[in-house]
């Protein structure tokens, strides 16, 4: 199951939380949860919904967590929960479904995908191919819930002439793109390069209330207008002392805390089988963690800025990874390994 990320399962606290301490226990949450760190991030979601029962997005992780360990009874119950609420619940009625599945309890399983369909869920690549509803391919009902999503039931092969699921729309992408490279030259070679992407934004002054603000902290952000913004090398680096290995990254920024930021590169191909657009990076965990040096300046940066520069009369190899964006400066030094 590609799950979008929560437990009843009870956790029983040493004294009263504090209202103040549910920004921390979510911030402990996405940490936990980026470094897939599993029963760290059940614990604290665990904290969190005893601590605000109307946490959506906490029964919603919580159950995420509690399925990655192969917990199904308990993270049953958080998906449960959780598809009692709208913003999370044609996905936690699935990941309900699936849970169902993987505990044999076929009948179960079944009630609760239509629960999905209900509720809007219309992923027909992800029924069709998802592992944890393996159990069910071979009953009758597997057919009718491919066909309510608007698919053909399987006859032996490839299906074809599938119709689109309902209400998709598409929309043609004019943004702009913007980038900064660095292209190495022998004289009569290039032993490498490093590319940035990214769709420029325009700064607003109401921005300045929001970074740093609670409302902001330990989420993953797109870095950048509509599409993922990239970072694309084919040499190995060191980037803000972490080691990066040659290839193509999706980027996310993170404020971990209140000037506290890291740069996470994380690979397109998880986030592509998961079919997570860039709006949706707060739902993507892992990736290489690079922390940022954060500064501000006089200057404003009216448009977002990022570049990748080597510093004049230095090593060819050493350079820096810059982002700026208003008053605010975050920057990480880079280091190339040239062969």
């Amino acid at each position: 199951m590609r799950r979008l990320l929560v437990l009843l399962a009870p956790f029983v606290l040493a004294a009263p939380l504090l209202a103040q301490d549910a920004a921390t226990l979510d911030r402990q949450m996405r940490t936990a949860l980026s470094a897939e760190q599993w029963e760290s991030a059940a614990a604290a979601a665990g904290k969190l919904v005893e601590l605000s029962p109307r946490n959506a997005e906490a029964w919603f992780y919580l159950g995420y967590a509690l399925h990655s360990q192969k917990r199904y009874a308990e993270a049953l119950e958080a998906h449960v929960k959780a598809s009692e609420f709208p913003t999370y619940g044609n996905v936690a009625a699935y990941n309900a479904a699936c849970a169902h599945a993987l505990l044999g309890q076929t009948d179960d399983a079944f009630q609760w995908l239509d629960k999905a369909m209900a509720k809007g869920f219309a992923n027909l690549a992800q029924v069709r191919s998802d592992p944890d509803l393996a159990s069910l391919r071979g009953d009758a009902r597997f057919a009718e819930v491919i066909t309510k999503l608007g698919g053909k039931p399987a006859t032996g092969g490839a299906d074809a002439g599938d119709g689109p699921p309902p209400n998709v729309r598409v929309f043609a992408g004019t943004t702009d793109r913007k980038s900064s490279r660095l292209f190495y030259w022998d004289g009569r070679n290039s032993p490498g390069q490093v590319a940035v992407g990214y769709g420029p934004i325009a700064w607003k002054d109401e921005y300045a209330g929001m970074i740093g603000s609670e409302q902001l902290v330990g989420k993953r952000w797109r870095l950048g207008g509509n599409f993922w913004t990239t970072l694309d090398t084919n040499l190995d680096l060191t980037l803000g002392g972490a080691d990066v290995p040659a290839g193509l990254y999706y980027v996310t920024l993170e404020q971990k805390s209140p000037g506290e930021f890291v740069l996470q590169l994380n690979d397109p191909a998880s986030i592509r089988e998961k079919k997570l657009d860039a709006f949706l990076s707060e739902r993507v965990t892992g990736g290489i963690e690079i922390p940022l040096k954060h500064s501000e300046s006089d200057e404003v940066a009216r448009t977002l800025k990022i570049e990748v520069a080597t510093m004049k009369g230095a090593d060819p190899r050493d350079g820096s990874f810059t982002v700026a964006f208003g008053p605010h400066r975050l920057e990480a030094a880079l280091r190339t390994k040239l062969n």
